[in-house]
Order: structure tokens, then C-alpha cells, then sequence
């Protein structure tokens, strides 16, 4: 007893110790509102990816304050030991916030984020590379082996040496920070004139090399793919539109409508390719519904009909898939795709107006049974992404196209020929919210 409660005395005293576990160092913060902090943070470790950050306005301070990608735009520090000047920013991919390293900072920035991936079962950090023009609001070009030359000689043609060079293959992907560098310091330096002479081909005197912020990192896997494999969940309610023959249809005296809003659930996956386009696939659970008033007759028996007016509904709930394509820039996307659904479960039940004649509840007059589906889908909204980029939600509108019957027609008199082949169909318009849960 007594041993437990020294035990537990020795914890509590070391309570206010267990915030400060990680070396602090000074740093200067700057948060997207605009505002300057000076104090101190826990020491970022560049093996490991960069996900919030610890602010503490005096060293060892309780309670420190938690800064996202979306809410820390850029912070300095010097690591301990060290003399050198380390950043670290936030920076825009599509519609999530991602942190990263400054690797060259200036007019043109090289930022290295980087991120866990589990590679034969194995957790890896990976790296991906980023060009960024600080005196702008553009977004960030991702740089490869492949496509280094393309990207960084947009970023860079007004220098004219510099750009020869980079098509000359004098710069490789590998000696991007050096690009990046003497790209900044002719910057610095006014851009001085881009003169040459045919004899030496000399453009502009290379100024001595300055350090640059760098930190240290493990060797880059070159290897990263522009896909990623996320998995869905979505969820819509609908509003449904009957299309029918009009003229064919009221001739007889028939009054479509909707039995009331429709739903569907979807869960799935998707893959994304360079953050832009999106391809989904999966299975879906969806409900479709028609009402059906028209005039009837009741036999008391065999010389008298009584005249009613009839309604005859069906509730169909349908299993199925879909294959959508998207497109995003930025927040918003644009998509379109199909929406299959077959083997419906339906619910049908027949009544009449005045409530004095029981009808089978079983039974049917106009139609024998329900049609599988098929409906062109197109769609548009937008995406929101968590600071830490583990999901996204997307609110969303779509319009439902059908192809196929909803119900195949029976004619119960046998005089009135052709209407099956007339259109039958549930138009819907659907507002839903699609989540995506990013695998890494």
C-alpha cells in the first residue's frame, strides 16, 4: 500500500514535466491571420512528417498552443547545436494544407514535404518536391525526374543563362536547391543584364555560393506516384421527376407523381491521379418510388359498378454500383458517370378514394413488375479538407438521367395497345455529401 502510494506521488510530481519531453527552441511564427509570435516550439524531427506544431511564449510554459497548416503560415528556428536558420511553411495542394520544409527559401521557394507511407508493410517517410514564387498567390508546382526541366524553366526563363543551361542539362533534378539558389541571388541582385560573348558563353558573373536553409533529411525516395487510392462513403436524399408519354397517358385519364423524396447510399473507392482527376467506383443502395392515380370500377355484383378513383404505388428499393469520373480545380469539381441499379425490393399497394371497397394489397393493375435500373449521372460541388489531410468532405448536386422503364406496363381491358414502349421513367435530382477517407 504504501509503496503504491509513493508510486503515485513520484508520477504527480512529474506531471508538469511530460509537455516538455521534446527539446524547445526559439522561433519566430508567423500565423495566416498576419500576426507575429516570438517564443518557442518543440523541435520539428525531418524524419518524421510535420502535422501540427507546439507554441510556447516563454521556455518550458504550460498549455502550449497548437498551430495547423491552415491556421501557421511560416516559422524560423535554429536547430539545437546548430547556427543555421531552418523554415518551415504552409502551402496549398488542391483543397487540403499541408506543412513543409523550406529547402530554399527567397523569391522562388523549394519546400520538401514529407509524408508516411506504408511500403511492404513497412512504414517509410517519402518526399515530394515543390517549387512555390513566394510574391504570389499561385498555388505550388510539384516537381519530378520527369517533368523538372518543364516546371522549373517556367518558374525561371527570365533567366536567360540560367534557363540555357537547365535545357543544356547542366541542372538535373538533383541539383534542384542549386537551381533554386543561384536563381534567388540573381534575384537579390537586381537581375543584372543576361549579356554573353560567343567566345565563352559566359552570361552574368556567378555570385559566391551563400548557405541556404537546408535540414537534414534522410535520401529522397525518387520513386513517388502521382496516384493515390482513397476509400468513400457517401449519403443523398432526391427529388424525383416522373417522365412519361403525356398525351398517351392522360388520354386513359392517368396522374403520375412521386410517393415522396428518394435516397440512396453509396461506399466505395476511388483513385486519384496528380490530385486532379478522380476515378470511383462502388456499391450503392438506392430507392425509387411512383404513384399512379387513375379512374376505375367496382363490381357489387353482376349488374351493378360502383365508379372510383383508384392510386396504385410503388416503393422500389434497388442494389446496384457506380462508376463516376471527376474532375477538381481547386475546391470545386465537376463529374459524370453511371448509376446502375438491379434486383429491386418493392412495396405496392393499391386503395380507393372513398375507403368503402377493400383492395388485395398484393395486387396490381397497371403494371406487372419493376425494371432494373440504369441512369446517366452528372454532378458538381465542392471539397473540404481536415488541417491534417485524413479526409475530405464533399457536398455535392447531382442529375440523375434514366435510360430504362421504371415499371413494365400491363394493359388489364386489352384494348389500349403500345404503351410499354412509351418512356416511364424517374428523373431525380439528389443533393448528398460524399466523404473521403484518405489511405496513406
Amino acid at each position: 500500500m504504501i509503496r503504491g502510494l509513493r508510486l503515485l506521488s513520484l508520477l504527480f510530481c512529474l506531471q508538469p514535466l511530460q509537455s516538455h519531453l521534446w527539446a524547445q527552441v526559439p522561433a519566430i511564427l508567423i500565423t495566416t491571420k498576419g500576426d507575429t509570435l516570438n517564443g518557442f516550439i518543440d523541435e520539428p524531427n525531418a524524419t518524421q512528417a510535420l502535422r501540427q506544431i507546439l507554441f510556447y511564449p516563454t521556455a518550458n510554459a504550460d498549455n502550449p498552443q497548437k498551430f495547423y497548416p491552415r491556421t501557421l503560415q511560416t516559422l524560423f528556428f535554429q536547430p539545437t547545436g546548430s547556427s543555421d536558420t531552418l523554415g518551415i511553411r504552409s502551402i496549398r495542394l488542391d483543397d487540403s494544407y499541408l506543412f513543409g520544409w523550406i529547402a530554399e527559401n527567397g523569391p522562388l521557394q523549394l519546400i520538401e514535404i514529407g509524408q508516411k507511407e506504408k511500403i511492404n508493410g513497412k512504414s517509410t517517410l517519402k518526399w515530394r518536391y515543390y517549387l512555390l514564387d513566394s510574391n504570389t498567390t499561385a498555388l505550388p508546382d510539384e516537381i519530378q525526374p520527369s517533368s523538372f526541366r518543364r516546371i522549373a524553366g517556367r518558374h525561371i526563363k527570365d533567366h536567360v543563362r540560367l534557363y540555357k543551361d537547365l535545357n543544356a542539362r547542366m541542372y538535373e533534378f538533383e541539383q534542384r536547391r542549386e537551381l533554386v539558389a543561384e536563381y534567388n541571388r540573381w534575384i537579390r541582385a537586381g537581375k543584372p543584364a543576361n549579356t554573353w560573348t560567343e567566345e565563352n558563353g559566359n552570361y552574368t558573373l556567378k555570385e559566391a555560393p551563400k548557405p541556404s536553409i537546408q535540414a537534414k533529411k534522410p535520401e529522397p525516395d525518387l520513386s513517388h506516384s502521382p496516384i493515390h487510392f482513397n476509400l468513400e462513403a457517401g449519403g443523398y436524399l432526391g427529388l424525383g421527376i416522373i417522365q412519361y408519354d403525356e398525351f398517351t397517358f392522360n388520354t386513359i385519364g392517368l396522374r403520375f407523381s412521386t410517393p415522396g423524396p428518394g435516397y440512396q447510399l453509396q461506399l466505395g473507392a476511388n483513385m486519384e491521379w496528380n490530385k486532379r482527376l478522380l476515378i470511383r467506383a462502388g456499391l450503392n443502395l438506392s430507392a425509387k418510388g411512383l404513384r399512379v392515380s387513375y379512374p376505375g370500377k367496382i363490381e357489387v355484383d353482376s349488374t351493378t359498378q360502383i365508379p372510383v378513383q383508384l392510386t396504385e404505388t410503388w416503393n422500389m428499393t434497388y442494389l446496384g454500383g457506380y462508376t463516376i469520373f471527376e474532375y477538381h480545380q481547386n475546391d470545386f469539381f465537376v463529374g459524370g458517370g453511371f448509376d446502375f441499379t438491379f434486383h429491386p425490393f418493392v412495396k405496392k399497394q393499391i386503395s380507393e378514394s372513398s375507403g368503402s371497397f377493400q383492395i388485395d394489397q398484393q395486387d396490381t393493375l397497371l403494371f406487372k413488375r419493376a425494371l432494373n435500373q440504369f441512369d446517366l449521372v452528372l454532378s458538381t460541388g465542392f471539397s473540404l479538407s481536415d488541417p491534417q489531410g485524413k479526409f475530405r468532405i464533399k457536398p455535392l448536386l447531382t442529375y440523375h438521367l434514366p435510360v430504362q422503364n421504371l415499371l413494365e406496363f400491363v394493359d388489364p381491358i386489352g384494348v389500349i395497345t403500345g404503351l410499354n414502349q412509351y418512356p416511364l421513367a424517374g428523373i431525380s435530382f439528389r443533393l448528398g455529401v460524399i466523404v473521403d477517407f484518405k489511405l496513406k
